[in-house]
């Protein structure tokens, strides 16, 4: 949200703001997402420790809009590389396998279809 507020309201860019965000930014590079599964944490204790992580894709959505915006604020690759690598994840889970997401497949189970994921997918515009 910093970085946002940085890149389109002209009182917010300040090194005050940047600073800020480059801090999230390295408590959710050091804190919120697993570097085995890539899920990222929905909520953590105040030193990092996982509380919650869903079973959707939109703690990854945000995480990646979060790098985009850092990246367009600072121009630092670390930022684009961060968000891309995760869109790629969101777009495998979502095109290919989605075993790590949504409920357990149940025998039985009559599938469903739900428009949260192309919702959220639409709105990671990572140009």
């Amino acid at each position: 949200m910093y970085a946002k507020l940085y890149n389109e309201t002209s009182r917010f860019k300040t090194n005050v703001i940047l600073n800020a965000a480059k801090t999230g930014a390295s408590f959710l590079l050091s804190n919120v997402k697993d570097p085995f599964t890539m899920k990222c944490s929905f909520s953590t204790t105040r030193n990092g420790k996982a509380i919650k992580i869903q079973r959707t894709i939109f703690s990854e959505c945000f995480y990646s809009m979060a790098f985009a915006e850092l990246f367009r604020a600072t121009g630092e690759l670390l930022y684009q590389t961060e968000a891309l690598t995760m869109v790629d994840t969101i777009l495998y889970w979502v095109t290919e396998d989605d075993s790590d997401l949504g409920r357990p497949h149940l025998p039985g189970c009559q599938p469903t279809n739900t428009m949260a994921v192309p919702m959220m997918v639409r709105n990671l515009n990572i140009a």
